[in-house]
């Protein structure tokens, strides 16, 4: 798993070098601290133009053999959502300012529910299970 997301993380980095080619403007990178554990789902949305040059097409050809490939598994299972956006695409502009995001990118976002308490019965509940001789 570990060398997968290396492998996806890599991908995003051809993909920010690659940008350069296209002229687009300047992009700006946020980090966050990943939550502990396993994460519920990860949500993985590709922005790009339709029109971009071919290096950028490319990139993005090296993102979907990436994500629809090594993360199959994922993916089929519902950990796992990837979605495409061509910010040339008006109808695309709502995700692409819900994201923040510039026309050129692979956002990734790792969802992680909060922990859940555990379930507790009432005291009389062993001593239903267990009968009077307790």
């Amino acid at each position: 798993m570990k060398n997968k997301l290396l492998a996806l993380l890599l991908m995003a980095a051809l993909l920010a070098a690659a940008a350069a080619c296209g002229g687009g403007g300047a992009a700006e990178t946020t980090t966050a601290t990943l939550p502990s554990g396993a994460p519920d789902v990860v949500k993985v949305n590709y922005f790009y133009e339709s029109d971009a040059c071919f290096c950028l097409h490319l990139a993005g050809e090296w993102v979907n053999a990436t994500v629809n490939t090594d993360y199959k598994a994922q993916l089929d299972s519902g950990r796992m959502t990837y979605n495409e956006w061509d910010t040339k695409d008006p109808a695309n502009d709502a995700k692409k300012a819900e994201l923040k995001a510039t026309n050129y990118g692979l956002y990734i976002t790792v969802v992680k529910a909060a922990p859940r308490p555990p379930i507790r019965e009432p005291p009389v509940a062993l001593h239903r299970l267990f009968g009077h001789q307790c």
